[in-house]
């Protein structure tokens, strides 16, 4: 049941997780004690996610929402939602002046007419066939040792993070390969690879240059982003 006034919770709890909060309620059979931490991650991470894609179209708040529905842009803000939540929307490449934006072909034609703005930014977006001069990517190269092509390993090398870290990452689903999720904390990285850790980055494994003397194994990867 829903309270009519917050006043008559007397029991209630706040708990950190993630990079938000759970709120804890009473447990049902004895509404004098909180009920059992039980955080459901995927739950989690599909209203962060929610979100961000939110946020990306301009409707972080019910206010923002109900002001695109009373202009008649409802159907054109799910279809949007949807289109991000099916991947049909990729990346995006950034160049001084202009960005291209990738995306499938059934959305072509519905972004170029209905993205006008980006915050108080106006913009100007034209759908074309090809993107023959495209920026080259910022980023940096570098070069790491592994024991093993174990994803868990490779992002642990790419991000200077601890193999645990990174296998904690990966477990709580955030970890891409080729833009494809994964939980496998073993999952062994091909060449060519694009990996992408949320909140943290994209890297490239360029190449797999051989065994070390000592057995472990060299990497060549390209690390995405304008940072040292």
């Amino acid at each position: 049941y829903m309270v009519p006034d917050t006043g008559y919770l007397k029991c209630f709890g706040l708990e950190l997780f993630e990079d938000g909060f759970v709120l804890r309620l009473p447990d049902q059979k004895d509404p004098d004690r909180l009920g059992a931490f039980r955080p459901s991650q995927k739950v989690f991470r599909e209203l962060h996610d929610a979100t961000q894609r939110s946020e990306a179209l301009q409707i972080s708040n019910v206010a923002e929402m109900n002001d695109v529905i009373s202009k008649g842009n409802a159907t054109q803000m799910i279809l949007a939602q949807e289109a991000m939540m099916e991947k049909k929307i990729g990346d995006i490449a950034l160049d001084r002046e202009q960005a291209w934006l990738f995306a499938e072909s059934d959305m072509a034609d519905y972004i170029a007419s209905s993205l006008t703005s980006a915050g108080r930014v106006t913009l100007r977006c034209e759908k074309v066939d090809s993107a023959d001069d495209l920026p080259e990517p910022e980023g940096r190269e570098i070069r790491a040792v592994v024991s093993s092509l174990r994803l868990d390993a490779v992002l642990a090398a790419a991000f200077s993070l601890s193999r645990a870290e990174a296998a904690r990452l990966i477990n709580q689903g955030r970890a891409l390969v080729n833009q494809a999720e994964t939980l496998r904390v073993d999952y062994t990285v091909p060449e060519h690879a694009l990996l992408s850790l949320r909140g943290t980055g994209r890297v490239r494994l360029d190449e797999i240059a051989g065994e070390t003397k000592k057995g472990r194994i060299a990497l060549r990867l390209f690390v995405y982003g304008g940072g040292k």
